[in-house]
C-alpha cells in the first residue's frame, strides 16, 4: 500500500467508519468495485455456498463483498433484509481500515489491542439497533438470511455474530464468534471451543444454579468483529478492546430484556437477546467446520430468545467456512495470529511477524535469530497459544512468509528433519479437528527452517445446485473485465465458458444500446 494511501485508507482511525453502514460506504468510495450489490434471487440453502466455491476457483487475494438484496431463506420465504458475504475475506480488507502495509496487520492489530477504551452509553433513540423492537409471539428468527452451507448441516446458521455475555463475579464483558443454529423462531442451540472464555463464564452461572444472559449482535465494523475474535487476558473487557480497534469508544445502549444491566452495541445491526439454562443441553450440528470436513453432533448449550431488536433496513453478515481454501476461513487463522504473536514476542523480541499457513493449523514465524535453541523456544510459545495450532514453521528475517512459495523453499532449503523437527504428543487440540484422537488431544510439530483414526465426511453440496448456479447471472460485467488473463489460462473450462459467456452477453447489451 502506498504511503500516501495511508491517511485516506485509515478509516477507522479517523473516525470515518465505526459501523458496517459507513465501512461499506468508505470501501466503496476508495476502492471502486469491491462492494457489489447482487439483485437476482439467491437461496440461502446452498446456492451462496455453490457461488463461493466458483469464484474461489480464481484464487484472487482478496475477494469483492457481496451483498446480495434479494435472498430466499432456507425455509422458503423471502427475507425482508439482505445478506452480506466476504465481509473481511482477504488481508487487504484488514490493512485497508488499518492504514497499514498487508504485513503489518498482524503486528499493528497486537499493538492496539494492548489499548483499552471506555464504552459510552447511549439512548435507545440514538442506537440503531433498537429501531424495531420484537417480542413474544412477533420473534421469528427465520426471518433473516442466514446461510445453509453444506449438505449435513441442520439448518440455517448465525456465525458471523458476536456472543456477549458478563461474568457474573467481575460483571465484565466478554464478546466472542461463535456458531448458533436457528433451530426454530425462538430457540439458538450454540457452539463455543472447551476452553474459551465463553464456557468459562458459563460455567460460572451453571455452578450458581442460574440461567445465563446472552446476546447475538449481528453486523457491525469489521474492526468489531476482528477485536471480538480476538483473544484478549481473561477479565479484560471486550468492548473496550473493540474500541481501540475502532479509534473511538464503542456505543453501548440497554438491552430490551434486562435494561441497564445488559448493554448491548448500539451500531450493530441484529441483537437477538435470551438466556441459557443451566445444565441442560440440545443437540447442535452437524456442522461444516472449518477443517473442510463436517463435524459430529454434539450436545450443547442453547439460547432461549427473549427479544430481537434491529436496524429498520438491517443487513445480515454470515461467513461460509468449512472448504480450503476459503478465504473466510482464513480469518480464524488472522484472528489467531495475534495472540500468538503477542505470546511469542513476550517470549523473545526476536519476534517479527506471525501469519497462517495455508496448511490448516499451521503458522509461518519470522525471527531474527540470536542465538541457537531460540527458534525452539519461539515455535513452543505458538504451539502453546493456540488450541488449533498444529505446525509452527520458524523462518528467517530473509524469508517473506506473505508469500507461501519462498516459505516453502525455505522449509525444504534449510531443514534435515531428524535434527530440526520436533514432535509435541499430546496438546491442546482444536474441538473441530476432525483427525484428533478420542481423548481430545492432537500432536504438534515444531520445524525449525532457520538456516545452520476415522474421518468425518468431507463438506459438500447437491451437485445439481452446484451446476445451476452461475456466476455470470450474479456478478457485473465489470468484475470479469478486470480478470488478468493469466488467472483465465489457469481456470477449469467450465469456469472460463461462463466467463466467455458473460462477456458475449456484454457485448449484445453494448450494441443495443448503441443501436438506440
Amino acid at each position: 500500500m502506498r504511503a500516501e494511501k495511508r491517511a485516506e485508507t485509515a478509516g477507522v482511525r479517523e473516525g470515518r467508519a465505526r459501523d458496517l453502514r459507513s465501512h461499506l460506504d468508505w470501501v466503496a468510495r476508495e476502492f471502486p468495485g469491491d462492494v457489489i450489490y447482487i439483485e437476482k434471487e439467491v437461496n440461502a440453502k446452498f446456492e451462496v455456498t455453490a457461488l463461493l466455491l466458483k469464484l474461489h476457483r480464481f484464487k484472487l487475494e482478496n475477494l469483492p463483498i457481496l451483498i446480495f438484496n434479494r435472498v430466499r431463506t432456507v425455509q422458503g420465504r423471502i427475507s425482508p433484509f439482505p445478506l452480506v458475504v466476504l465481509l473481511a475475506a482477504g488481508p487487504a480488507h484488514m490493512a485497508r481500515f488499518l492504514g497499514v502495509d498487508p504485513e503489518e496487520v498482524v503486528t499493528t492489530l497486537s499493538e492496539r489491542l494492548k489499548q483499552r477504551v471506555p464504552i459510552v452509553k447511549v439512548s435507545q433513540a440514538e442506537a440503531p439497533c433498537r429501531e424495531v423492537v420484537k417480542i413474544g409471539p412477533k420473534i421469528n428468527l427465520w426471518e433473516f438470511p442466514a446461510l445453509q452451507a453444506w449438505n449435513l448441516d441442520p439448518g440455517p446458521y448465525v456465525n458471523a455474530g458476536g456472543f456477549l455475555c458478563y461474568d457474573p463475579e467481575t460483571g465484565v464483558d466478554n464478546s466472542a464468534i461463535i456458531r448458533g443454529w436457528l433451530k426454530d423462531r425462538k430457540t439458538i442451540p450454540w457452539y463455543a471451543n472447551k476452553q474459551g472464555h465463553t464456557m468459562r463464564i458459563y460455567s460460572l452461572y451453571e455452578r450458581r444454579g442460574e440461567a445465563m444472559r446472552a446476546a447475538f449482535w449481528v453486523g457491525h465494523h469489521p474492526a468489531a468483529m476482528k477485536a471480538s475474535s480476538t483473544r484478549i487476558p481473561y477479565g479484560d473487557s471486550h468492548m473496550e478492546a473493540m474500541g481501540a480497534l475502532l479509534g473511538g469508544p464503542v456505543r453501548m445502549v440497554a438491552s430490551e430484556t434486562w435494561g441497564d444491566e445488559f448493554l448491548v452495541p448500539a451500531d450493530a445491526e441484529v441483537v437477538i437477546e435470551g438466556i441459557v439454562p443451566p445444565n441442560r443441553r440440545s443437540p447442535e450440528g452437524p456442522y461444516g467446520e472449518d477443517w473442510g470436513h463436517t463435524g459430529a453432533q454434539r450436545l450443547a448449550p442453547f439460547m432461549e430468545v427473549t427479544a430481537v431488536t434491529h436496524r429498520r433496513d438491517a443487513l445480515w453478515v454470515n461467513f461460509v467456512t468449512g472448504q480450503a481454501p476459503f478465504l473466510e476461513d482464513r480469518r480464524e487463522g488472522n484472528y489467531r495470529a495475534i495472540t500468538a504473536f503477542r505470546v511469542a514476542r513476550s517470549v523473545s523480541p526476536a519476534v517479527l511477524s506471525v501469519k497462517p499457513s495455508k496448511i490448516k493449523g499451521g503458522y509461518w514465524v519470522k525471527i531474527r535469530k540470536t542465538r541457537e535453541g531460540e527458534p525452539m523456544d519461539i515455535g513452543m510459545a505458538v504451539l502453546s497459544s493456540v488450541e488449533g495450532a498444529k505446525f509452527a514453521f520458524v523462518v528467517d528475517e530473509d524469508v517473506n512468509i506473505d508469500d507461501e512459495e519462498e516459505a516453502l523453499w525455505a522449509l525444504g532449503s534449510r531443514t534435515q528433519w531428524n535434527d530440526d523437527v520436533v514432535v509435541i504428543p499430546r496438546g491442546r487440540a482444536s474441538g473441530t479437528d476432525p483427525s484428533i484422537p478420542a481423548d481430545g488431544m492432537s500432536a504438534k510439530a515444531l520445524i525449525d527452517a532457520t538456516k545452520p483414526f476415522p474421518f468425518e465426511p468431507k463438506n459438500s453440496i447437491p451437485k445439481e445446485v452446484l451446476d445451476r448456479v452461475r456466476l455470470s447471472d450474479y456478478l457485473p460485467a465489470d468484475f470479469f473485465d478486470s480478470l488478468p488473463t493469466r488467472l483465465l489460462n489457469n481456470l477449469p473450462s467450465d469456469v472460463v465458458r461462463e466467463i466467455r459467456s458473460h462477456e458475449v452477453k456484454g457485448r449484445q447489451s453494448t450494441q443495443r444500446r448503441a443501436k438506440k
